[in-house]
C-alpha cells in the first residue's frame, strides 16, 4: 500500500514538470567510436541502453509519457524530444563501446545473454555469469534480439566436438574448421571469413545456419531473403545484426554486391545521413560476421574466396533423420553445454593468444582470424593447430568447389581435358557442350546452362580466373567474318 502511494506522489510529482526535464533526468546521453547517438535510460532499479534512432527509444518514450500523464504522446513532441536528445548525444565528449551481442575489450570478451540483464565475461583467468543492471558493459537491445539462454558452468572442452558432430553433418575432416569458426564468432575484434554452406539439395544447409545463428545470435528471423537488386537493404540489414546468414542464395551476383561482401568480412565503411532533414553524415563500420548457403554464389571471385571458409554439409542418414520439433528439442538440450565449452575454449585460448608463444606453420590472408583459430585448436586439444593446414587446403581447393557447384563450367572442364581446345562458333560449342553433358549425366535443363548461343560467353566469362586455375584459358569472342569466335585453350602445365 505504502508503495503504491509513493508510485503515485512520484507520478504526481513527475506530471508538474515538463516532460523535457523528466526525460533529461533519466538519461545520460554517449556516443560510440563512430559517432553514432546512444543513450543510458535508467528507470526504477535497472538502465537501459538506447540507440536513439530506433523503435524502441521511440516506444520508451511513449511509454513513459502514458506512464505519467494516462494519455498518449503527440508524435511532433516525441519527436521534438527525440531530436533534442540526438543532438546532445552528438555533441557528447562521453565516448562508449556499444554491442548487441559481443563486445571485446583489452583483457576480457564479454558476451550478452539479453536474459534478465545477464552477460558473460570471459578472460584468460576465468568465466562468469554477471548481473548488468547498473548497464556497466553496454548493450543494446533490438526488437529482433531472442534471448539465449544460460550456459551451462560444467562443460569442459572436450564435449564440444561430440556435440557439433550431433547436430551438423559435414565431412570428417572439416569439423575442427566448423568450431573454430563457432568459437571465433564471439571474437569481436577481428575479421571474421564468409562462410559459405555448399551440398546438395537436403543436405540441411539452412537449418546448419539457423543452429549457428542460435549459438551466436539467436534472433526472431535467423535466416534473411538476400534482395539482389538492393544493396541499401544489404547495408541496413548488416547494422542491425551481430551475425547475418542468407538462405538460398543463387544465381550471379553483381560486383557492387560481391565488393560490400568483401567489405563486410574486412571491415570497409558506409557514410549515411545522421537525419533526414541535415545534410550530416556518419561513417559506419560494416565490419560483420556473414555466412550464406546456395549455388554459384562467389565462384567468380577470387579477392571474396580468399575471404571464405567453405562447408560441405551431407544428407543425414535415415536413421538420423529427424523431424524439425525433434532437432529443435536436441538443439535446445546441447545448447548449454555448446556455449560453455565455447567460453571455456575461449579462455584458454586467450592465455595462448596473449602470451604470444605460438608460431603459425603457414600465414594466409585472414591472419588475425587464422592466430585465433590456431590458439582456439590447441586450446581443445594439443596437436589440434594442424587447423591451419586444414583452413590452407580449404582455401586451396575453393576453386574445384567452385566449379563442381556449377555444371555448366564443371561440363566445359571435363570437355576441354577430354577433347583439347575449342575454337569455333558459340552456336558450334553450344551444341557440343549440350551433346557432352547428355552423354556424361549432366543436366543440361539446369539453369546454369546457356540456353540459347548468346549466353554461351556471358555464362562462362567471369570464371576466367576461376578456370585459369586449373589450366584452361577462356577468351573473349572475336569477329572472323561470318561469326565470333570462341576459344578455349588446355594450357601445357
Amino acid at each position: 500500500m505504502r508503495k503504491e502511494k509513493n508510485q503515485s506522489m512520484g507520478l504526481a510529482s513527475l506530471k508538474s514538470q515538463p516532460f523535457t526535464q523528466v526525460i533529461m533526468q533519466k538519461v545520460t546521453c554517449i556516443k560510440n567510436s563512430e559517432g553514432m547517438p546512444y543513450c543510458i535510460f535508467k528507470k526504477d532499479t535497472e538502465s537501459k541502453v538506447f540507440d536513439l534512432s530506433s523503435v524502441e527509444f521511440h516506444n520508451e518514450i511513449s511509454n513513459l509519457y502514458y506512464e505519467i500523464h494516462g494519455e498518449f504522446i503527440e508524435p511532433m513532441e516525441a519527436r521534438r524530444n527525440i531530436d533534442g536528445i540526438i543532438a546532445l548525444a552528438c555533441q557528447s565528449k562521453d565516448e562508449r563501446t556499444v554491442g548487441t551481442r559481443v563486445i571485446q575489450e583489452q583483457d576480457r570478451l564479454i558476451y550478452n545473454l539479453d536474459n534478465d540483464n545477464k552477460i558473460v565475461v570471459i578472460t584468460e583467468d576465468f568465466v562468469k555469469i554477471v548481473d548488468n543492471s547498473d548497464c556497466k558493459s553496454l548493450f543494446i537491445h533490438t526488437q529482433q534480439m531472442k534471448s539465449q539462454v544460460e550456459p551451462d558452468l560444467t562443460a569442459q572442452p572436450e564435449v564440444l566436438m561430440p556435440l557439433i558432430k550431433e547436430l551438423f553433418i559435414i565431412d570428417e575432416q572439416q569439423y575442427l574448421l566448423l568450431i573454430v569458426y563457432l568459437c571465433t564468432l564471439f571474437v569481436k575484434d577481428i575479421q571474421h571469413p564468409l562462410l559459405v554452406a555448399y551440398g546438395d539439395y537436403g543436405a540441411g544447409k539452412s537449418t546448419a545456419l539457423k543452429t549457428i545463428t542460435s549459438i551466436i545470435d539467436p534472433t526472431k528471423r535467423d535466416l534473411l531473403y538476400l534482395n539482389k537488386s538492393n544493396i541499401r537493404d544489404l547495408q541496413v540489414a548488416l547494422t542491425k545484426n551481430y551475425y547475418t546468414a542468407f538462405d538460398n542464395v543463387t544465381g550471379k551476383l553483381s560486383d557492387d554486391m560481391m565488393n560490400m561482401f568483401c567489405q563486410v568480412v574486412t571491415g570497409g565503411n558506409i557514410s549515411i545521413r545522421r537525419l533526414y532533414t541535415t545534410n550530416d553524415e556518419i561513417v559506419l563500420s560494416l565490419q560483420r560476421c556473414l555466412a550464406m548457403n546456395g549455388t554459384d554464389v562467389i565462384g567468380t571471385r577470387n579477392d571474396l574466396l580468399d575471404r571464405s571458409l567453405l562447408l560441405k554439409f551431407k544428407r543425414m542418414s535415415e536413421n538420423r533423420a529427424l523431424s524439425e520439433e525433434a532437432y529443435a528439442g536436441k538443439l535446445n538440450k546441447c545448447l548449454p553445454l555448446i556455449l560453455d565449452a565455447i567460453f571455456n575454449i575461449l579462455s584458454k585460448a586467450m592465455k595462448l593468444h596473449n602470451s604470444s608463444s605460438y608460431s603459425l606453420p603457414k600465414k594466409p590472408r585472414m591472419l588475425a582470424w587464422t592466430e585465433w583459430g590456431y590458439c582456439i585448436a590447441e586450446s581443445i586439444k594439443t596437436g589440434y593447430g594442424m587447423f591451419v593446414h586444414d583452413y590452407c587446403d580449404n582455401l586451396s581447393g575453393s576453386n574445384n568447389i567452385t566449379i563442381d557447384e556449377n555444371p555448366y563450367i564443371s561440363c566445359i572442364v571435363k570437355y576441354i581435358k577430354e577433347h583439347g581446345s575449342f575454337k569455333g562458333s558459340s552456336t558450334d560449342f553450344l551444341e557440343k557442350i549440350i551433346d557432352y553433358a547428355a552423354n556424361n549425366g549432366y543436366d543440361f535443363r539446369n539453369k546454369a546452362f546457356p540456353s540459347c548461343n548468346t549466353q554461351v560467353w556471358q555464362k562462362m566469362k567471369d570464371y576466367r580466373v576461376t578456370l585459369k586455375s586449373v589450366g584452361i584459358a577462356i577468351y573473349e569472342p572475336v569477329n572472323v567474318g561470318k561469326y565470333r569466335e570462341i576459344k578455349i585453350l588446355l594450357e601445357e602445365k
